[in-house]
């Protein structure tokens, strides 16, 4: 079921805006064996990350790739201007989703891309780089613990979050944002007819996020309970590890598996993480689970894989104005046109005022 798909690279990605990342004690850890891979002696060049800082799934392979000391290049990829919509970025990855990997041989002119997070974790364990983050006889455990994050539609959650605290927010990703996405994939389908079928089923699957999640707090209810399960099995595989693997056993630390930090653990720091930057799982009545993140974000790799657990304040600064212009455009009942027209005069109005106060044009 992984989605591995072959390309004759167009435009190479070190010639894009990038920086090389090497996880903790990269040179000293120790390879475990596996069956081999094709692709096993990567260097930085050799694999590029596209990535988004805030995005769970990123950053998810971000912490196994500093984990296990695997060199690679990130490509940021900006969602506040919808770069992931960009024809460069489709061609990569046809559901213009992030992230993506590119891993490419020495001296080779095509690439393999790997386009969904679950394939990009599942690839670097069976490959024999770095370290194994599979504890032994545990394979089975930590992937059945994954798939059942996976289950759980985040993105339903967080704009729940948004409807119920933060109306005018809520409106301005469903009429603003949401509004412009499809926008911009409906011109994109027709300026760039290569890709016109990407761009149409992309669309289409933006017109179901907003029937299911915007427009139906079904969904988000099903969701809620998924995530009560999760969080419970998390607290009892902690407490049970706990008793097995404890300070007792004569191990400081102890994870969901065992003595053994895994990729579950690792998919589960993430998750609370960024679930945590909105304030969406509570943690009062979880001892185990709270303990295991504040163990969690001691690791270097943590520090090393740039996790993300609260909203920069970049982007507060930058949706501040957004939500400012979409009030007031909401506001008037005739249209956006007038509603323009109305900002345009007050701002007019307030330059005005500053400058007589300044005493200076800017």
């Amino acid at each position: 079921g992984r989605r591995v798909l072959p390309l004759a690279v167009t435009s190479n990605p070190n010639e894009l805006p990038a920086h090389s990342h090497r996880g903790p004690d990269a040179t000293s850890r120790t390879h475990t064996q596996h069956q081999r891979h094709p692709f096993v002696t990567m260097r930085a060049d050799d694999i590029v990350l596209y990535d988004m800082d805030m995005g769970p799934f990123a950053s998810m392979c971000r912490l196994q790739l500093a984990e296990k000391g695997i060199a690679y290049k990130a490509r940021p990829v900006s969602g506040a201007t919808m770069e992931n919509l960009e024809p460069f970025y489709a061609h990569l990855n046809p559901n213009m989703t992030v992230p993506t990997v590119s891993l490419k041989k020495e001296g080779k002119g095509e690439a393999t891309l790997l386009t969904d997070s679950r394939d990009i974790l599942e690839h670097f364990e069976d490959s024999d780089e770095g370290v194994s983050l599979i504890p032994g006889g545990k394979k089975r455990d930590v992937w059945r613990f994954i798939d059942e994050m996976y289950a759980i539609k985040i993105d339903s959650l967080y704009i729940n979050n948004f409807r119920e605290n933060s109306p005018s927010m809520f409106d301005l990703m469903r009429n603003g944002m949401l509004k412009k996405k499809l926008d911009t994939l409906e011109l994109y389908a027709q300026k760039y007819p290569e890709l016109k079928e990407q761009y149409e089923q992309k669309r289409a699957k933006q017109l179901e996020v907003r029937a299911t999640v915007y427009d139906s707090t079904q969904l988000c209810e099903e969701n809620k309970v998924k995530l009560a399960a999760f969080m419970d099995n998390a607290e009892s595989l902690l407490a049970k590890s706990k008793e097995g693997m404890g300070e007792e056993a004569g191990y400081k630390d102890y994870w969901l598996f065992g003595a053994e930090y895994s990729l579950a653990d690792a998919v589960l720091t993430c998750f609370l993480s960024s679930l945590g930057m909105f304030n969406l799982v509570d943690l009062e009545g979880k001892p185990e689970v709270a303990s295991f993140l504040a163990r969690a974000k001691k690791r270097p790799s943590y520090k090393a894989a740039r996790i993300v657990e609260s909203i920069p304040m970049k982007m507060k600064m930058m949706l501040m104005p957004l939500l400012l212009v979409h009030k007031i455009k909401s506001l008037f009942s005739k249209g956006a046109e007038e509603a323009d027209k109305a900002f345009a005069t007050v701002k007019k109005s307030a330059n005005e005022k500053l400058d007589e106060v300044v005493g200076a044009k800017k």
